[in-house]
């Protein structure tokens, strides 16, 4: 089956039910911003096709399904997202928000290979089935920010992360160590993630960006693994 990225529309009941999740401690306060030099921005034109664009006159936070792990047509049970902000104003910012070059891994009893990884996420993710009804998920978030100057329309590359879907028929036998895994049946998910974020303007801006709801398909195959 092939991967499937849509925008999901008229779902208000799934929107509501992602929003209403505390998947999460409630996360500490945004730092300061980093002192390094920030970072530049994409051109509009090298944007990523298929990314899914949350509300924001200002500043929008974005989420596309970047790659499944192993291969596009390997059916392994593991997810790669990716998060982006990127500038909606006519005037350049400097945007802050949570981020990390490499590749937030699951903690699921597999050692991964990927040089530069981290078993923190740097975003607020939210699951749900096609129902609306929340998949539980555990994760442990990081507050580490990096720093962007963005051009108008440009964009911001701030993370990706990896999800592993396992059966839920394993769930009992799981361990409390378990993060970034979610225990589900075959079937039509939706993600959306949260992105704390600052950014200099009159007045600056502090709060957090919503990134569109994302669906993708897990298969029996994608279980069995």
């Amino acid at each position: 089956m092939k991967n499937r990225l849509v925008m999901v529309i008229g779902m208000a009941a799934v929107v509501a039910s992602i929003a209403a999740v505390g998947q999460a401690p409630p996360a500490s306060p945004i730092p300061q911003q980093p002192s390094e030099s920030p970072l530049p921005g994409i051109p509009a034109s090298q944007a990523p096709a298929g990314m899914v664009w949350g509300p924001g006159r200002e500043v929008q936070a974005g989420l596309m399904l970047l790659s499944r792990y192993g291969g596009p047509d390997q059916h392994t049970g593991r997810y790669v997202f990716a998060v982006y902000v990127r500038n909606r104003t006519n005037r350049t910012l400097t945007v802050s928000c949570p981020g990390f070059g490499g590749l937030s891994v699951p903690s699921d009893g597999l050692k991964y290979t990927t040089l530069f990884q981290s078993p923190m996420i740097f975003c607020t993710p939210h699951l749900a089935d096609s129902n609306g009804k929340p998949v539980e998920m555990k994760y442990k978030e990081s507050a580490d920010m990096r720093q962007f100057t963005l051009a108008p329309g440009e964009l911001a590359y701030l993370s990706h992360w990896m999800l592993r879907a396992k059966d839920v028929k394993s769930k009992a036998s799981s361990l409390s160590s378990d993060h970034q895994v979610a225990f589900v049946k075959p079937g039509t998910y939706h993600l959306r993630c949260d992105v704390k974020s600052m950014w200099k303007g009159k007045p600056d801006r502090l709060g957090v960006l919503l990134t569109g709801v994302l669906s993708f398909d897990v298969t029996a195959a994608d279980l069995a693994q």
